[in-house]
């Protein structure tokens, strides 16, 4: 990982678990104009980045597959906002689909937004240098967590298109059926 001196510092809500999360990976300081930094761009074969940290910190890379990893993409009212995956939850409606009926919104606890995001650039990351292989130029890659999370809506939006409205409903799932849950309850829903 190489961190921007410039970055913003690592909110404590965002990074609880940092260690875990970057188990194994060695970061580096880098500075735009820094030779050393300009050399470990131009030998790699892919960039993960996010312009929401700091859009200026990443020189121009030629050659590379740059993936860019953003929480609302790169134009837009929302574009360049650091937010965190349950900031995203929230503004897109995921926590509006969690948790008890007569409840509150609720997010979802693990980071499953910013998971669907690495795996969605993770994949696109493969198709790009298989692209590239086979004689293709290196691709930029954009993806965005809002994206990813109204993506995770589809069992919810036909049914706000259908003319209803979605509910809250704990644990159940629509296509499980009445009354099933996962994991299947000791007592009921």
């Amino acid at each position: 990982m190489i961190e921007p001196t410039t970055a913003a510092p690592a909110r404590d809500d965002k990074w609880a678990q940092r260690d875990l999360t970057a188990a194994g990976k060695l970061s580096l300081v880098g500075r735009a104009g820094d030779p050393a930094l300009a050399r470990l761009l131009t030998a790699a074969d892919v960039v993960l980045t996010s312009s929401d940290l700091d859009a200026t910190a990443l020189p121009a890379v030629r050659d590379a597959i740059v993936c860019d990893i953003t929480a609302c993409g790169t134009d837009g009212p929302l574009a360049g906002q650091p937010l965190t995956d349950a900031e995203v939850q929230a503004l897109c409606g995921i926590a509006d689909t969690t948790g008890a009926s007569d409840g509150p919104p609720v997010t979802i606890g693990a980071p499953v937004v910013e998971m669907a995001a690495a795996l969605y650039g993770a994949a696109a990351v493969v198709a790009a240098l298989r692209a590239r292989r086979a004689g293709g130029p290196a691709q930029d890659i954009a993806v965005a967590l809002y994206d990813c999370a109204i993506h995770a809506l589809t069992t919810f939006l036909p049914t706000y298109f259908g003319g209803r409205v979605p509910t809250r409903i704990g644990n159940a799932h629509p296509l499980l059926g009445p009354g099933m849950c996962f994991p299947p309850p000791t007592a009921g829903c």
